[in-house]
């Protein structure tokens, strides 16, 4: 079968469909998560890749478009208690949730940016989401990394908070009131 093209506004992701999702996949159990929260799911075959403002971004994964829908790869090696909580802060976000500000806000207020936790992480992402083309320094930087790093910090809380408080605690004046704000994601 040929490429499926999705529009979401000036973005789009090509993919195509598989014969048959297994149900018992990561990709399908993910799926099937998000279709019970009300959440879009496609499952694609194999890798699929996304537009933005013309910068073509392969995916093995999971992504989710500005219209909060969730493309998940039928092969991905992440497994869907990491997909889900992951890309359902992506989709608060793009779907305008106030419970993604608020959580958001709490990690703005509390963040210490002169730390080399949030320099490491904030390199991190820099490199396996933007390909390095964020200057992490700069301010106007700070909202792209926060968006990944607030579903970062909900899937390892959601997954291993005692891992969370090691990789992120040292990164914010306050963890407890950062934990409390994600607490109030579900």
């Amino acid at each position: 079968t040929g490429y499926i093209l999705d529009r979401h506004g000036n973005s789009r992701i090509a993919y195509r469909t598989p014969d048959t999702v297994d149900p018992a996949s990561p990709a399908g159990r993910a799926a099937q998560a998000f279709e019970q929260n009300g959440i879009r799911a496609v499952v694609t075959d194999g890798p699929f890749e996304s537009n933005a403002g013309g910068f073509t971004t392969r995916h093995t994964d999971a992504v989710t478009a500005p219209d909060g829908s969730v493309y998940i790869a039928s092969n991905a090696a992440i497994e869907p208690e990491h997909i889900v909580p992951h890309e359902s802060v992506h989709v608060l976000d793009r779907t305008g949730n106030s419970v993604y500000d608020d959580f958001y806000d709490a990690m703005y207020s509390y963040a210490r940016y002169d730390t080399p936790e949030y320099n490491n992480i904030a390199a991190l992402i820099n490199k396996w989401h933007y390909n390095n083309q964020l200057n992490i320094n700069d301010p106007d930087s700070i909202q792209p990394i926060f968006t990944e790093l607030t579903a970062y910090i909900h899937e390892w809380l959601a997954n291993d908070p005692a891992y969370a408080r090691q990789l992120f605690g040292g990164m914010f004046d306050d963890w407890e009131a950062v934990v409390a704000a994600d607490r109030a994601i579900g």
